[in-house]
């Protein structure tokens, strides 16, 4: 999915992870770190947060920031797995001893 951007989307994503997961878990899974970028989105995040809750009672707003975070949601699960299926297997039985 890199060459669908020039790969330009890739540090603003390992930031806001960076950021949403805290610098030891970034280390420990490989993160990239973009200082510039991890300051933007920790000054940036808690205002948009802050705006998006003042918008919650307005009509209608709800379900539009829905739709916008969902479509949001997909896209960073597209680009994270470079458009393969993502597929976790939940056991629904014990592990035979």
């Amino acid at each position: 999915m890199a060459e669908l951007d020039a790969g330009l989307t890739r540090p603003l994503i390992g930031a806001f992870s960076r950021y949403t997961l805290g610098g030891e878990v970034g280390d420990m899974i490989g993160l990239a770190k973009q200082p510039v970028l991890e300051r933007l989105i920790a000054t940036a995040w808690p205002l948009l947060v802050a705006f998006r809750e003042g918008l919650i009672p307005l009509p209608a707003v709800p379900a539009v920031l829905w739709t916008l975070e969902e479509a949001l949601r997909k896209f960073v699960l597209l680009f994270l797995s470079e458009g393969r299926r993502i597929a976790i297997d939940i056991p629904d039985v014990n592990r035979p001893s």
